[in-house]
Order: C-alpha cells, then structure tokens, then sequence
C-alpha cells in the first residue's frame, strides 16, 4: 500500500513536465554532400544542440520546445478587472512626462512581448486583467524596448492606464455578452501568444 501510495506520488509530481511541452518549433537544415557544416533557414541552430532531431539523407529537423512560463487565463482576467478602480490608477507618474505616439504603439503592439521576457511567474503580474500566455524556449530573450529597464519605464508611465482602461472595458463587455446569453467573441478567449526564452 505505502509503496503504491509513493509511485502515485512520482507519476503525479512526472506529468507535468511532460505535459508542460507546449509546442516543438522545427529547424530545417541541409547539409551539402561535399561540405559537413550545415547551411539553412537558421543561422545560430548549428550552435545549440537540438533537444531532439530526426535525420534523412541531407535533411535534417531539429526542434525547440517551448512551455508555459506563467498565463493569466481570461476568467481570471475578468474577475481582476471587475476589482479594478482606475480612479486609483493615476495617468502617469513623477519625472514620467508625455508619452510619445510611438510610445503609446509600444503599449498596444509590444509591451506583453517584453512582459514575458522581463517578468517571470514569481514576480507579481503587472497585468491580471489581461489575458495572456507566456511562454519560455531554450534561448535567452532580447527585449523589443532594448532593455528590461526601458520596459519596466513604458509600462508605468505609458502604458498600465491606458491598457487597464481598455482591458477593463473589454472584460466587462465579454462579462455582459456572457450574461446576456450571448457568445463572447473567439478573440477574447485566444491567449496571447509569446516566444520568450530563459534569462
């Protein structure tokens, strides 16, 4: 009994790992006959030893595993958002001055990117009222703001009220839709998805 008790133990604290394997992106390389250094579609995948590759003739596939580093699922995000006050929230913050428009494209098209590079599940989310996934692969990540500092800069000044009172908003509509009978559009429920690596 005790030693069925400690393999249920294992095979439970195993799974994850295994089922944490989100996706497998693939490398293509072809290798010349007459040469062994190989040429393809990626520069640096003969300076990382594969997890896993599969041979044929002058072919061969090499893939990269990536998992979920940490995700905020959209019921979460909903429930964050119908505690959120954004009057507590102010616009911005001391020594911040005006976001530039190119800023403020930063907080609509890039600032989760740089999230999931420069903040990790044991960091406290910046963003629970947003749904989105994180994902790490095997590589070290490189920032869209240059660095994790910038970043950390944009995200208070420029960008936490303006995606709060957009998120806000959306949850809250999905929130009606749902009460109402209706189908919450597919994009509200679709992760966001990011290719991050471990720092």
């Amino acid at each position: 009994m005790r030693r069925a008790g400690v393999c249920l133990l294992l095979l439970a604290l195993g799974s994850p790992a295994v089922a944490d394997v989100v996706f497998r992106v693939p490398e293509v390389l072809v290798r010349p006959i007459s040469d062994s250094k190989p040429v393809g579609i990626s520069a640096t995948a003969s300076l990382h030893r594969p997890n896993t590759s599969e041979k044929g003739g002058d072919v061969e596939v090499q893939y990269e595993e990536y998992f979920v580093e940490h995700d905020v699922s959209t019921a979460e995000a909903r429930k964050a958002a119908a505690l959120l006050n954004l009057d507590d929230i102010p616009a911005t913050r001391v020594g911040c001055g005006t976001c530039t428009r190119r800023e403020m494209e930063y907080c609509e098209t890039r600032v989760l990117m740089d999230h999931c590079c420069c903040e990790r599940h044991f960091l406290p989310e910046p963003f629970p009222w947003l749904p989105h996934t994180c994902y790490v692969g095997p590589h070290r990540c490189h920032p869209l703001a240059h660095d994790c500092v910038k970043y950390t800069r944009l995200r208070d000044c420029c960008c936490y009220k303006h995606l709060a009172q957009q998120w806000k908003g959306i949850m809250s509509k999905s929130t009606s839709m749902i009460s109402g009978g209706m189908i919450v559009l597919p994009l509200l429920f679709v992760p966001v998805l990011f290719f991050v690596a471990y720092l």
